[in-house]
């Protein structure tokens, strides 16, 4: 984000990052994605830029990564 603005892009840019909740690897002795266990739930997801409405929120709401396009479409006017 430093460098975003540091460049004058930073008005011209939305950052999307979010990362994949993965197998269970071991935890509650399970090894794959079939339960509703933290581990196989929760997932980060962060949104930058002028665009994003409220900033700094966190938020423990039901989100699901499908939801994302079609979030990115609206927030672009796409």
């Amino acid at each position: 984000m430093k460098a975003l603005k540091e460049s004058g892009q930073l008005d011209n840019t939305l950052v999307v990052f979010f990362g994949y909740h993965g197998y269970h690897l071991g935890e509650n002795s399970w090894w794959n994605k079939v339960t509703v266990y933290e581990e196989g739930t929760n997932a980060p997801f962060i949104m930058a830029g002028n665009v994003v409405g409220k900033k700094g929120v966190k938020s423990n709401a039901m989100f699901e990564f499908i939801d994302i396009y079609p979030t990115l479409a609206e927030l672009m006017n796409l």
